[in-house]
């Protein structure tokens, strides 16, 4: 008998535990303010943490896994802000702040958005995979000039510069060795480009403008970007060059920069450095 009370009174003490949990669930839930009517971000329910660097103020949510990394994502930040500022010859960098939640799911539950963005200098970020394409949208709205009128950079250079790691070379030659590669022909005709659907021709798009930064600079590229002539005329004047010398010099330096190649010569490098 005093064992079946026992047991009522651990059941009774477990499902008073249960309700508690779903009711201080409930109450953190109803504690969320409305989103702002403008911005449609929630105000945090905790107190952000913050880390300083050149150019960037970095918040975080205070969880203990993005507490032990902070310091480490404040300084990528300030890396990827810089290393695309560099690449588009902007050297008009301005601070920002940058909020980061610690998950994709936190994120949409304050801001009502499925992936990173910014509102002017502000930029808000759920931690994952994903990182840095939401900076270059942001540099690459303030050019001078306005967009590029060329299709195929305007939606190729945001996803080259999200430092996300992927290496497009390697599935563009991917296309080119299976013999659908859309090419340069397509690429550069803006009509052509927007009709295409899916990411092949955002993936070749983000190859093209990687071939042509690394093989002839930073600067020509944004020449490039900001001419306003048809682009065979404007590859003339800024490369010296027509479209079928671009297309074939760029098809023969894709197997030459797949993963494994670019693997090959890291390790031939650090070979190098130990003896």
């Amino acid at each position: 008998m005093k064992r079946l009370c026992y047991l009522g009174l651990l059941l009774l003490g477990m499902i008073m535990v249960l309700s508690c949990s779903k009711k201080e669930e409930r109450s953190g839930a109803s504690q969320l303010k409305p989103p702002d009517p403008t911005t449609g971000i929630r105000e945090a329910d905790f107190v952000w943490s913050k880390e300083v660097g050149p150019d960037v103020t970095f918040y975080y949510q205070p969880t203990d896994s993005l507490k032990k990394i902070a310091t480490l994502l404040k300084n990528r930040v300030v890396t990827v802000y810089h290393s695309i500022d560099t690449m588009l010859c902007f050297h008009q960098l301005e601070p920002i702040e940058y909020y980061c939640y610690d998950s994709p799911e936190a994120l949409k539950q304050y801001t009502g958005r499925d992936g990173a963005f910014s509102l002017g200098n502000r930029f808000y970020y759920g931690f994952g995979p994903v990182f840095g394409g939401e900076i270059a949208e942001y540099l690459i709205g303030k050019l001078p000039g306005g967009p590029t009128r060329f299709a195929f950079i305007r939606d190729g250079l945001p996803l080259l510069l999200d430092h996300s790691g992927r290496n497009y070379h390697h599935a563009t030659n991917n296309f080119l060795q299976e013999k659908s590669l859309l090419g340069v022909q397509l690429l550069i005709d803006d009509k052509a480009f927007e009709k295409e659907q899916g990411m092949q021709k955002s993936v070749e798009a983000a190859s093209l403008c990687a071939y042509i930064m690394y093989q002839y600079g930073y600067e020509k590229f944004m020449q490039l970007y900001h001419n306003q002539n048809d682009f065979p005329t404007a590859l003339k004047q800024v490369l010296g060059i027509d479209t079928k010398t671009l297309a074939k010099d760029w098809e023969t330096f894709l197997p030459e920069h797949t993963n494994e190649k670019e693997q090959e010569r890291e390790t031939a490098a650090a070979a190098k450095g130990r003896t």
